[in-house]
C-alpha cells in the first residue's frame, strides 16, 4: 500500500506542469505527500488527540486553500496512509528531490 502510494506521488509529481492535469495531479501529490509526513510527526509521540488533529486540519486548509470538507478528506487519507508508514524516509526524499 505505502509503494504504491510512494509511486503515485513520484509519478504526479514527475508529470510535467505545462499538461493541466498533471499539474492538478502534482499539486494533489505534494498535499497528500505533506498530509502524511504531518501525521506521521503528530503520532511520533504515540499521542494524536484532537487538539493535534484540528492543527493538521487548520495547516493543510490554510497551506493549500482547501475547504473545510476537502481538508478532512485529505487528512483522512494522510491517515490511513500514515497507519502503514515504518519510515518518513522515501516522502522525505521524495519531496526534497522534486520541490
Amino acid at each position: 500500500m505505502i509503494r504504491r502510494l510512494l509511486n503515485r506521488v513520484v509519478e504526479a509529481i514527475a508529470a510535467t506542469d505545462d499538461e493541466q492535469t498533471g499539474g492538478e495531479r502534482r499539486e494533489e501529490a505534494i498535499r497528500l505527500a505533506t498530509a502524511v509526513l504531518m501525521i506521521d510527526v503528530a503520532r511520533a509521540d504515540h499521542v494524536f488527540d484532537e487538539t493535534e488533529l484540528e492543527r493538521v486540519l487548520q495547516l493543510v486548509k490554510s497551506r493549500f486553500g482547501l475547504s473545510p470538507g476537502d481538508a478532512e478528506a485529505l487528512v483522512r487519507e494522510a491517515g490511513e496512509h500514515a497507519d502503514d508508514l515504518v519510515s518518513a524516509y522515501d516522502f522525505t526524499k521524495i519531496l526534497h528531490e522534486h520541490l
